[in-house]
C-alpha cells in the first residue's frame, strides 16, 4: 500500500492520464452518479485548505488580481470569439463559453501540487464563480447576441457544497484539532492527486458517448480545445511575468484550470449540439493541459 501511495504522490501526470483513459474505456463508469464529482471536489477543497494561509489571502495584490480577472475572463474571451468567428465560425460560441468559465474548484489543489499559491487560487475560485452567474448572460448577450438565464441561487448552492462547507469544516473544526490538522496536512498530496484522478475518470465517463458517437469531428474539436487551453496557460504565465515563480505558476493554473464541467452543463441547457459537443470534449484538453503544465513546472524546478 505504501508503494502505491508513494507512486500516486510522485506521479501526478500519470494519475491524471490514467483517469482520462479510465473514463473513456472502463465499462460501467458512465453509470456513476454525477454528484460524485461534487463529492470529490468538496473533499479536494477540504484537503487543500490545509495549504491555505489566512495571511497569504490578506497579502494578495488585489489590484493585480482584479486586472487579471478582467484580462483573462472578460477581454480574452471576446478575442477568442471574434478570432474563432473568422477561422472556425461553427465553434466560435463554444470557445467563447469555455473561455468565460470561472477558475475551477480544483485550482487550489493543482496550485499546491505544482508549487503555486493555494490561498490565491482558492480566493480566485470563489471570486470568479460568484461573478459568473451575472457576467456570463450579459457577455453572451452583448458579444454573441444570445440570451440565457442562469440561476445565481443554484450557483450559490453548488459553491456552498463544493467550497464553503468543506472550508468551514477544515477551518472551523479539523484545523483546530492538532492531531487531525497534522494528519490532513500529511495526507493532502496523496488525496488531492488520488481524488483528482477519480474525478477526471467520472467526469470523462459521463461525457464519453460524445467521443464515440461523433468521432468524425472529435479530432478537430480536441485540437481546438488544446490550442485554447494552451493559450489560457500562456496568458496566466505572461501576465505574471514580472512576479516570482510561485506567482507565475499560480496565475497560470488559475487561468488554465477553468470550470469546464460548468461549461458542459450550461451548453446542455442553452446551446446547439455542436456547442455541447465541444464543451463536453474540452474536458480532454483540460486534463492534458494540467498534465503538460505540471511537466513544464517540474522542468523549471529541476533547473533550480
Amino acid at each position: 500500500m505504501g508503494s502505491v501511495k508513494s507512486f500516486i504522490e510522485n506521479n501526478f501526470n500519470i494519475v491524471t492520464l490514467i483517469g482520462l483513459l479510465a473514463g473513456l474505456f472502463v465499462p460501467g463508469l458512465e453509470k456513476a452518479p454525477d454528484y460524485l464529482i461534487m463529492v470529490f471536489v468538496a473533499c479536494i477543497i477540504f484537503f487543500s485548505c490545509s495549504k491555505v494561509s489566512v495571511q497569504d489571502i490578506k497579502h494578495i495584490d488585489k489590484k493585480a488580481a482584479l486586472i487579471f480577472y478582467i484580462v483573462r475572463f472578460v477581454a480574452f474571451p471576446v478575442v477568442v470569439y471574434y478570432g474563432a468567428l473568422f477561422t472556425v465560425p461553427d465553434y466560435a460560441l463554444a470557445m467563447f463559453l469555455v473561455a468565460m468559465m470561472p477558475v475551477g474548484v480544483t485550482s487550489a489543489a493543482i496550485s499546491n501540487i505544482v508549487g503555486g499559491n493555494a490561498s490565491f487560487a482558492l480566493s480566485a475560485t470563489i471570486t470568479t464563480s460568484a461573478i459568473t452567474p451575472f457576467a456570463l448572460p450579459f457577455m453572451i448577450q452583448l458579444v454573441a447576441g444570445q440570451s440565457i438565464d442562469i440561476s445565481p441561487l443554484h450557483m450559490l448552492m453548488v459553491l456552498s457544497f463544493t467550497i464553503f462547507i468543506p472550508a468551514s469544516l477544515y477551518f472551523g473544526i479539523a484545523g483546530k484539532v492538532k492531531k487531525v490538522r497534522a494528519w490532513v496536512e500529511k495526507e493532502t498530496q496523496f488525496y488531492s492527486i488520488f481524488l483528482t484522478g477519480l474525478g477526471i475518470a467520472v467526469l470523462i465517463a459521463l461525457q464519453k458517448h460524445y467521443f464515440f458517437e461523433y468521432f468524425g469531428v472529435v479530432i478537430l474539436t480536441i485540437v481546438l480545445g488544446c490550442i485554447l487551453y494552451a493559450l489560457f496557460y500562456v496568458i496566466g504565465w505572461l501576465y505574471a511575468a514580472p512576479m516570482d515563480l510561485k506567482e507565475k505558476k499560480t496565475y497560470a493554473v488559475c487561468s488554465g484550470t477553468s470550470n469546464i464541467a460548468l461549461a458542459a452543463g450550461i451548453s446542455l441547457l442553452y446551446f446547439s449540439p455542436l456547442t455541447v459537443l465541444f464543451c463536453a470534449l474540452a474536458e480532454i484538453p483540460w486534463v492534458l493541459g494540467i498534465a503538460a503544465f505540471k511537466k513544464y513546472s517540474d522542468q523549471i524546478d529541476s533547473r533550480g
